[in-house]
C-alpha cells in the first residue's frame, strides 16, 4: 500500500500542479494584457487629457492677460512707424479676442486719426510759416505719446491720449 500512497500521491499532485499552473499562468497571461491595454488607454486618457479641439467657424479663442498686453504695445508702437495703419490691423484682428487690447487699439486708432486730421490741416497751414512747426510738433507728439501709451499698455494700464478725438467707440 505505501506503494500506491506515494505513486498515487506523486501522480495526483503533479496533475494538480499542471492544472493549477496553466490556469493560473493562462487565465491571467490571456486577461492581463487586454486589462493592461484597456487600462493603460484610460490612465493615459485620464493623465493627460488632450486639449478641447476647437472649430475655426466657433469663433474667437481669447487672449492670456501677458498676450494682451504684448499686442496692446506693439499696437501702440506700431503707430510711431506705419501711423493709422498698426491700430487699425489690431483692432480689425484682435478686437474680439479681449477686452483689454480692444480698448488699447481703439484709443490708438482714433490718436492716429486725430493725427492724420491734424497733419492734413498742419499742410494746410504749410503755406504759412506755422505749418511746419505743427507738422514737427505732431511727429514728436506721435513719438512722445505712443511711447507713453506702449508702457502703459505693458504695464496692464488703460491710456487715453491728449487731443485725441473719439472717431470710435470700444
Amino acid at each position: 500500500m505505501s506503494n500506491t500512497t506515494p505513486s498515487s500521491a506523486a501522480k495526483s499532485a503533479p496533475k494538480s500542479a499542471a492544472k493549477a499552473a496553466p490556469k493560473s499562468a493562462a487565465k491571467p497571461a490571456a486577461k492581463s494584457p487586454a486589462k493592461s491595454s484597456a487600462t493603460a488607454s484610460s490612465a493615459a486618457t485620464k493623465a493627460a487629457p488632450e486639449a478641447p479641439r476647437v472649430s475655426p467657424y466657433a469663433g474667437f479663442t481669447p487672449l492670456t492677460p501677458s498676450d494682451e498686453k504684448l499686442w496692446s504695445a506693439l499696437i501702440q508702437l506700431g503707430g510711431i512707424f506705419i501711423y493709422f495703419a498698426s491700430p487699425l490691423v489690431g483692432y480689425l484682428l484682435l478686437r474680439q479676442r479681449g477686452p483689454f487690447v480692444r480698448e488699447h487699439s481703439v484709443a490708438a486708432l482714433n490718436w492716429q486719426l486725430s493725427l492724420l486730421l491734424y497733419s492734413f490741416v498742419g499742410s494746410i497751414l504749410l503755406f504759412a510759416v506755422v505749418g511746419g512747426i505743427v507738422l514737427f510738433a505732431l511727429a514728436v507728439l506721435n513719438i512722445v505719446f505712443s511711447i507713453l501709451a506702449a508702457m502703459h499698455a505693458h504695464r496692464g494700464q488703460l491710456y487715453t491720449y491728449p487731443l485725441s478725438i473719439k472717431f470710435i467707440r470700444a
